[in-house]
């Protein structure tokens, strides 16, 4: 059943939060859980958050990134991004790697330590969430990932437009 809200559905404040449909309450705190473990891990790793963002930042780009892609992915001054990077090359956690293409360009990687032990706290999440996903049917997990793609598409729409897509 398809539920419109109102006008100011996600204006009203409760004291549970904005009043919002129950699956985009539903993600929002998935979103929320998220943000906390991956400040936990953070901790765990003896990194500050904005470094352990900066390392997913890597990981998720095949064959690393330059130090400006970073910044502008982190919303960072370019001096603040250095500074980032110095103390996570400093640590061990990655290495700064000449573009076989065009030497002037570094490219960030990280190495295989830091992977083994990013993997090494997000990969028994990963499984476990894999273990929920089966107890679902294929039709239910095909709606699901319906839903779930459809949502990261309205995102990424209103980050590219600043607009939220309109009409239903």
């Amino acid at each position: 059943m398809k539920k419109s809200p109102g006008p100011d559905a996600y204006g009203s404040a409760t004291s549970e939060g904005l009043e919002a449909h129950q699956l985009s309450s539903a993600l929002r705190e998935l979103h929320r859980r998220f943000s906390d473990f991956e400040s936990e891990t953070a901790r765990r790793m003896g990194l500050r958050a904005p470094d352990f963002s900066a390392m997913e930042h890597i990981l998720e780009a095949d064959g690393g990134m330059g130090p400006a892609q970073l910044s502008a992915r982190l919303g960072l001054a370019p001096g603040s991004t250095t500074e980032l990077v110095d103390r996570l090359e400093r640590v061990g956690h990655l290495e700064r790697v000449r573009d076989v293409r065009d030497r002037r360009r570094v490219n960030l990687q990280a190495t295989p330590e830091s992977v083994a032990a990013i993997l090494a706290h997000i990969v028994p999440v990963v499984e476990q969430l894999d273990d929920l996903a089966e107890e679902f049917t294929d039709d239910e997990q095909e709606v699901i990932s319906r839903y779930l793609a459809g949502a990261g598409e309205r995102v990424q729409r209103f980050l590219e437009t600043g607009r939220p897509q309109t009409g239903r």
